[in-house]
């Protein structure tokens, strides 16, 4: 979609939420018309013409990505990531910043062994994948075609250091220096010296150390949440402050769970003016759940899903009154409820979001994406 120069007063920034009610990818056009991806998921990996983030790509004439970002080890934020990477050969490729070749290895090694000894076929492809993005990553990095970027919350990817006036900029906060230095001693513990699991690993471990992004641009602020949890989120705001939270809107974290924000999170997301979120849920785990909604909604203008929540959700009657009393004469929103022919995304929505360094500019809805609150 080309958005009229008329009607904005600075390059656009787009912000695209894909899902289908497991996993999630988000893509970003930045202001100079480069392309990002943040996670990805295909439930064929290998099938390029049956991932959602690469078709999406191709309806938009892109055929080079600036970066792609895995912002954590779960299977459905990196499921299909190796193709997209081939296809669409990234200047660089960002990720969670611990786990050096040796933690990597003990990780793999110890998803195959719990594989093998529940003969579970999606989590022993789930490993091999895995192991194949980061030989990927590796490869490219020693054949300079590459640049490998290790993401933590000290560390912040764009722009270089010769471009700082730059109104945009993409900033990293998580994981924490305590973040990871829990996640790594976790994962040199969880296999023995004799190459057999020794501790289990518990599977939220991983959402501890998740990527999260803080997009600025002008006064365009955005945060995508990944999937950290409680306690990083704890960790980020005594690490970050709570004025650096402030958000225009916001990719919601662990899909909408009971334990995807620590307590005055969204206060201070909130602190500016009421945030746009956007959830794409995991439907298999009852996600999100009524309880984050409940909670999300007394702090944001508006909720968008990617895909119907698996539990219907009534937003209590008095946020509802307030929020659409003045709402639609602060924002000029339209809402697109028809695929565009651009878009081939099957069952997967996707939530579009268009600033400009000041304001919101429009909100795309692709079936079955759709607004909740």
């Amino acid at each position: 979609m080309t958005i009229p120069e008329s009607s904005i007063e600075s390059p656009p920034l787009e912000l695209h939420v894909l899902g289908a009610g497991i996993g999630e990818s988000i893509v970003l056009k930045l202001p100079d018309g480069r392309w990002g991806v943040v996670d990805c998921y295909n439930a064929s990996p290998t099938d390029r013409d049956a991932n959602a983030t690469t078709l999406f790509l191709r309806g938009r004439g892109v055929t080079k990505l600036f970066f792609v970002c895995l912002t954590h080890p779960h299977d459905d934020h990196f499921l299909g990531m190796v193709e997209l990477i081939k296809e669409f050969q990234p200047e660089e490729f960002w990720r969670f910043g611990c786990l050096s070749h040796e933690y990597i290895r003990n990780l793999i090694l110890y998803n195959q062994l719990i594989a093998a000894r529940s003969a579970d076929d999606a989590l022993s492809r789930s490993a091999a994948e895995l192991l194949k993005l980061f030989a990927v990553a590796r490869d490219g990095a020693k054949e300079g075609k590459m640049t490998v970027c290790r993401l933590n919350s000290r560390t912040n990817p764009y722009p270089n250091r010769t471009d700082k006036d730059s109104t945009f900029q993409i900033e990293c906060l998580s994981p924490t220096g305590r973040q990871i230095e829990l996640y790594e001693a976790a994962i040199i513990d969880c296999v023995g010296r004799d190459g057999k699991i020794a501790k289990k690993l518990p599977r939220s471990i991983h959402n501890e150390i998740s990527v999260v992004l803080k997009i600025t641009y002008g006064e365009t602020k955005i945060i995508l949440g990944g999937d950290l949890e409680k306690q990083g989120w704890r960790d980020v705001v005594v690490e970050v402050g709570g004025s650096n939270l402030q958000a225009s809107a916001i990719k919601v974290s662990h899909h909408g769970s009971d334990n995807g924000y620590c307590d005055g999170l969204w206060e201070r997301f909130s602190a500016s003016g009421s945030p746009i979120a956007v959830v794409a849920p995991r439907l298999r785990n009852g996600l999100p759940t009524s309880k984050a909604l409940t909670h999300i909604c007394r702090h944001a203008k508006k909720i968008y899903s990617t895909f119907p929540p698996k539990d219907k959700w009534n937003p209590p009657q008095s946020i509802t009154e307030i929020k659409d009393a003045s709402l639609d004469s602060r924002l000029a929103i339209r809402e697109c409820f028809k695929a565009r022919p651009d878009w081939i995304g099957g069952d997967c929505g996707r939530c579009g979001i268009i600033f400009d360094e000041s304001k919101l500019i429009e909100v795309q809805l692709d079936n079955p994406a759709q607004k909740i609150f």
